[in-house]
């Protein structure tokens, strides 16, 4: 499927987001209702109280994520199909900061959601939202409804199914 990228690719093997205009897209055509698992190795820019998406499908869809200003990470999803309600939260019990290289991980299923960093799990919330309405919405690197993340994205790894812990922490420890 095509792929739209207006960004660049810099000597460090990540694209370099400028915080205002740089974004890849990617066709909405993987089918995330029933389970889903995020996985971005991301280094933050930003440092500014500026909300930010490094990672968007719809906040009431199949998942987007929003940097906070305080260096958590939530993760927002709904069975709304698109951007709206009904939708929950699930924020990280850990921080990315300024200049920090993380490898960051959600999971989904129909009963609960969880974090990991670096391999290690974080935490879970138990949503109840059962199998997600289907969506087609596109899935945007770098931008969202909060706005455009700043900072360096390495690897965006995307599963449709919740990866166990130990298949994340496999996956960290074959990309370092």
């Amino acid at each position: 499927f095509p792929v739209t990228i207006c960004l660049t690719y810099t000597s460090n093997n990540s694209f370099s987001f400028n915080g205002t205009s740089d974004t890849i897209v990617v066709p909405g055509s993987v089918d995330f209702s029933s389970a889903q698992t995020i996985e971005i190795w991301l280094k933050p820019n930003e440092n500014d109280g500026v909300r930010r998406n490094p990672y968007n499908q719809a906040y009431g869809g199949y998942g987007t994520w929003t940097h906070e200003p305080d260096g958590t990470i939530n993760y927002y999803y709904g069975d709304a199909g698109g951007d709206g309600a009904p939708y929950v939260g699930h924020t990280s019990p850990f921080t990315v900061l300024q200049n920090e290289l993380a490898c960051v991980v959600t999971t989904r299923d129909t009963v609960s959601s969880k974090w990991y960093k670096n391999g290690v799990y974080g935490n879970e919330f138990v949503h109840g939202l059962g199998q997600l309405t289907t969506t087609t919405s596109n899935i945007t690197i770098g931008s969202g409804y909060a706005g455009y993340y700043s900072g360096n994205i390495y690897v965006v790894k995307l599963y449709n199914r919740a990866l166990t812990a130990s298949e994340v922490a496999q996956n960290r420890s074959e990309e370092r």
